[in-house]
C-alpha cells in the first residue's frame, strides 16, 4: 500500500489528457497517429478510446450495495475500465467508475471526460477514434457496421482500425507486464481502483524510460547499453545470488515459468505424435471394456431383496 500511495503521489506520473485548449499538444499527438496510418490518411486524431473489463475476485456488501452489477457475462467480477491512449500506446486518459456488467457506451457516459466533449467539445478538426460501441457521441469517429458497404465506407473501416488498434496493443502490454492483473485482484473496491491507476502509471513510466534515456546512463543498478531503443535493451546488473537487481528478479522467474510451460507443451506434442491413432483407439475401447467388466461384477454380487408373496401370508 506504501509503493502504491508513492506512485499516485508523484506528480510526475500523472496520467493526464492535454487540455482541449492546447491545440500544440492535440497536434503533437496527431502527428504521432499519422504516422501510424497508412500513407497519413488519419490526420488529426488525439486519441483511441475502448473499454476492459479488470477482474476482481470478490466484491462485498461494503464496497458496493449491488456486488451483482459487477458480475460479468464471463463470471467473474470485475470493474469496467475506460481509456484513451496515444500513438505511443501511453494511456492518456483513464476511468474506473462502472462495474463489469455496464455497456462500454454507459461506461464512457459516465466519465468525466465525457461530460467535457459533450459541453465544450473537441477543437476542430480534432477527434478520437473508437468501435462500434462509442456510437453517435460527440467527438468519437466509429467505424460503420454491416455487411453491404460501399468502397469508402470500406476504406474508412480499414483506416480507422489502424490506428484504433493502438488502444488494444496498449491493453495487452499494460496485461503483459504487470502479473498482478493476470487474476482477479483480491482487495476491496477502493484499493482495485488505486492498483489499476499505479499500473497504469508504470506502464507510460516504462515506456518513457525506454524512449528517451541516453546509451551509458545509468539508473538505479540498471545501464542502457549503446543501441537502446526500446525496453529489450536494458540490460540489468545482477547481483551477487545471480538475480537481476533493482526488483527485476520477479520478471526473471515470470520468464524462465513461460519458458518451462513452453517445453512441457513441446514435449506433450512429441509424446502424442509418436502414439499412432489406431493404437490410442484400441486403448479407449480397452479401458472402456474394463469399466463394463468391473460393472457387471458389481451387478453379480448386488444382494437381492426378497418380496413375501401376499398369498404366504398370514391370514
Amino acid at each position: 500500500r506504501e509503493v502504491i500511495d508513492a506512485i499516485l503521489a508523484t506528480d510526475a506520473l500523472q496520467i493526464k489528457f492535454p487540455s482541449l485548449d492546447d491545440a500544440a499538444s492535440l497536434r503533437t499527438i496527431a502527428r504521432g497517429f499519422q504516422t501510424k496510418s497508412e500513407q497519413g490518411v488519419i490526420r488529426d486524431c488525439v486519441g483511441a478510446l475502448d473499454g476492459i473489463l479488470i477482474d476482481l475476485e470478490y466484491v462485498r456488501y461494503s464496497d458496493s450495495p449491488f456486488p451483482a452489477r459487477f458480475w460479468t457475462r464471463k463470471s467473474s467480477f470485475a470493474v469496467n475500465v475506460q481509456a484513451i491512449c496515444d500513438s505511443r500506446r501511453r494511456f492518456t486518459y483513464f476511468s474506473v467508475d462502472c462495474p463489469g456488467s455496464a455497456h462500454d457506451s454507459i461506461a464512457w457516459m459516465m466519465t468525466p471526460m465525457w461530460k467535457e466533449l459533450e459541453t465544450k467539445g473537441l477543437p476542430r478538426p480534432f477527434y478520437i477514434v473508437a468501435d462500434a460501441a462509442y456510437t453517435g457521441f460527440t467527438g468519437i469517429v466509429c467505424p460503420y457496421s454491416g455487411n453491404s458497404l460501399t468502397r469508402y465506407e470500406d476504406s474508412l473501416n480499414f483506416h480507422v482500425s489502424q490506428v484504433r488498434i493502438e488502444i488494444e496493443c496498449a491493453f495487452g502490454m499494460l496485461y503483459q507486464r504487470w502479473g498482478i492483473l493476470w487474476k482477479g485482484l483480491r482487495c476491496k473496491l477502493g484499493e482495485a481502483t488505486k492498483v489499476i491507476e499505479a499500473c497504469m502509471r508504470l506502464h507510460n513510466y516504462c515506456i518513457d524510460f525506454g524512449e528517451h534515456r541516453g546509451a551509458g546512463q545509468r539508473v538505479g543498478n540498471v545501464v542502457l547499453s549503446e543501441d537502446v531503443e526500446s525496453e529489450e535493451d536494458i540490460q540489468p546488473i545482477f547481483n551477487e545470488f545471480g538475480c537481476p537487481a533493482d526488483g527485476l528478479w520477479y520478471s526473471a522467474l515470470r520468464g524462465q515459468h513461460v519458458l518451462a510451460r513452453h517445453q512441457q507443451a513441446i514435449a506433450r506434442e512429441r509424446m502424442r505424435q509418436r502414439v499412432p491413432r489406431p493404437q490410442r483407439r484400441e486403448s479407449g475401447v480397452a479401458l472402456r471394456r474394463h469399466l463394463n467388466a468391473v460393472l457387471r461384477r458389481r451387478r453379480m454380487f448386488r444382494p437381492t431383496v426378497r418380496y413375501f408373496d401376499r398369498s404366504s401370508r398370514l391370514s
